[in-house]
């Protein structure tokens, strides 16, 4: 049964404080919690794409991953990608503190259902193809957090650009067919936003 004392007043309100991209200039101070309404409304938009290309798309999946995917950041912070992902070792270490700590998070809330919180949380990370409309959706949150700061003259953003090109041509080089028309705008936006060229997107 949920906790409701704990679900308004505990841990889980953090998201609201917790400011993403801490190392880098910001006009506005986009939190945890913002970051993820984004990702929630994007995966639900994928998975009509999804949808209407004929997939089953298991919604609860989708909605709960996507809503749960940085909750335990409401315990650990925001770590920059690139500190997170710059050893095997070091990214393996924080993951196993990110379970550990949104279990315990859930376990607060829920007492009783944690394990099945816990597999929404899980199944927002993998290779499923609930998990990838998360991660589209995730980066997709990040380019347009970006293109707000460009657009107030925040030029300290345009540090991030290269890594998400790298991270677009992962999204590329999986060849997941039912995004590719929007996957392969990727680069094109990303273009956009540095100014490099004008954006105009692909018909059909």
């Amino acid at each position: 049964m949920i906790n409701l004392k704990e679900l308004l007043t505990g841990d889980v309100t953090r998201l609201r404080y917790i400011v993403r991209y801490s190392t880098c200039r910001r006009h506005h101070n986009e939190s945890v919690a913002e970051h993820s309404f984004y990702v929630a409304l994007y995966s639900a938009m994928l998975a009509e794409v999804a949808v209407s290309k004929m997939l089953h798309v298991n919604w609860r999946k989708v909605m709960m991953g996507s809503t749960f995917h940085d909750l335990e950041e409401s315990l650990t912070g925001d770590f920059p990608r690139s500190f997170k992902y710059s050893t095997p070792e070091l990214s393996h270490v924080i993951s196993a503190a990110a379970e550990k700590n949104i279990m315990e998070l859930f376990s607060k809330v829920n007492p009783g259902y944690e394990a099945g919180w816990w597999s929404f949380w899980t199944h927002a990370k993998d290779d499923s193809l609930e998990g990838r409309i998360v991660e589209l959706a995730d980066f997709l949150s990040v380019v347009s957090y970006m293109y707000q700061e460009l657009k107030a003259g925040n030029l300290a953003i345009l540090e991030h650009i290269d890594s998400m090109r790298e991270y677009a041509a992962i999204f590329e080089a999986l060849e997941f067919s039912p995004f590719k028309q929007i996957i392969d705008q990727l680069p094109e936006m990303l273009d956009y936003l540095t100014g490099e060229k004008p954006y105009v997107g692909i018909s059909g």
